[in-house]
């Protein structure tokens, strides 16, 4: 049985548990499992062979889905651990407890810590301190190119890569928009624009009109409220579920497939989804637009055993990574405007965030005279960065709770 507890008198201790707490609170998420790989929790856990390191995996996340394949790229998926993160900011706090384990049958409410964009008139001090970990871990990390700007991008399968991207959106917006980046650009529903438009450039185009996916390119939002409120699922969801379908996804019982995972085998609501008479058009829509694109797409070919070869199908991850090319085309003569025009930015996938506004026209223009795509521009004007009050300024509690 293991015995181990972390000595938080140790100050050496205390510093790289807050570190901990820090990546945690900014980048893995309470509510929403995610991919992380082995390599980047060591990095700010610890690895699992050393005491400290496996303490702070077990208290400080959950892991949500044990899967792991090398060979197909598949990480291991995890998220915030609320309970633990309330009782190891305790043990830093000085409150002694003999065990996690009797801590957790005393433990009532969970200290839910607000993201930046919450508002709490009375944030308890717990709070306030897992806000001011994320801070402090942030400009660790990040501090030398927040203070440039000139951010260290890796090259990887036709993205630009950052560590900072992996930072949750809310805490993301609000740094940026600290160190001056606060005027924030995205590509309207960049994939299927891309594709779509792309399939009548090949050298055999794609003429037919495609009245589901122009419908929703224009009207994806009211689109999307509507098959969520027929399917009663979270309109965010039906968001990842049209973009899954974009590069053929299954939508149906396959117990492997993503979307069946993604609506935890729901029956009910998986054949709601297969018979909404939009979702069956915009299918047959986007089946139309890979068959124009296929003949772009390198062929794959699979041996059989009798001695035959056969040509097999385009799967999701080509795709995705044509969609990745088409991509970082437009990223890259984004990025040789703002470059001629001085303004400095950091880089994220189908967006970016700069330090003074562009004239959206005449960047819309460029993109298209210098790929010869028409895009859309989302963008989100500069907003004031969240303040978190000292434990001074906290006062009293609600419900007679004192500090």
């Amino acid at each position: 049985m293991n015995l181990y507890k972390p000595n938080f008198a140790d100050p050496r201790v205390a510093k790289r548990i807050k570190q901990a707490l820090g990546f945690v609170k900014a980048c893995i998420s309470e509510t929403k499992p995610h991919a992380w790989s082995t390599r980047y929790l060591d990095k700010h856990l610890g690895r699992n062979d050393n005491q400290l390191g496996r303490w702070l995996r077990r208290h400080l996340i959950i892991t949500t889905n044990d899967n792991y394949s090398k060979q197909l790229g598949i990480c291991k998926q995890y998220q915030s651990n609320a309970s633990g993160i309330s009782y190891t900011m305790q043990m830093l706090a000085g409150v002694e407890y003999k065990s996690y384990i009797k801590w957790s049958q005393q433990y009532v409410e969970c200290v839910q810590v607000p993201s930046p964009t919450t508002t709490s008139t009375y944030p308890s001090v717990l709070q306030v301190g897992i806000e001011e970990l994320a801070d402090e871990w942030i400009q660790q990390e990040f501090g030398p190119e927040l203070k440039t700007l000139d951010f260290k991008y890796t090259d990887k399968a036709n993205r630009l890569w950052h560590p900072l991207q992996q930072v949750k959106r809310a805490y993301k917006k609000r740094i940026l928009g600290v160190n001056q980046l606060s005027h924030q650009y995205d590509i309207e529903c960049c994939a299927l624009t891309l594709l779509h438009q792309y399939s009548q450039q090949v050298p055999e185009p794609m003429e037919l009109y495609l009245s589901y996916v122009r419908d929703y390119l224009s009207n994806r939002k009211a689109i999307r409220q509507q098959i969520a409120a027929d399917a009663h699922i979270p309109e965010e969801l039906v968001k990842i579920i049209l973009n899954a379908l974009v590069a053929g996804a299954q939508l149906g019982m396959n117990k492997h497939s993503a979307l069946y995972k993604l609506l935890n085998g729901d029956p009910v609501r998986i054949e709601c989804l297969k018979q909404n008479p939009f979702i069956q058009g915009f299918r047959q829509d986007i089946k139309l637009m890979w068959q124009a694109i296929k003949p772009t797409i390198g062929k794959r070919t699979q041996q059989l055993r009798n001695g035959t070869t056969r040509t097999v199908a385009i799967n999701s991850k080509q795709k995705w990574h044509l969609y990745f090319v088409l991509e970082r085309q437009v990223l890259d003569q984004v990025r040789v405007y703002m470059d001629q025009l001085g303004v400095k930015y950091f880089l994220e996938h189908d967006g970016w965030s700069t330090q003074q506004p562009l004239l959206q026209v005449q960047l819309i223009e460029y993109i298209h005279a210098h790929t010869g795509f028409w895009v859309n521009l989302d963008y989100d004007s500069p907003t004031t960065a969240s303040l978190y009050p000292s434990v001074l300024q906290v006062g009293d509690l609600p419900n007679g709770q004192v500090i």
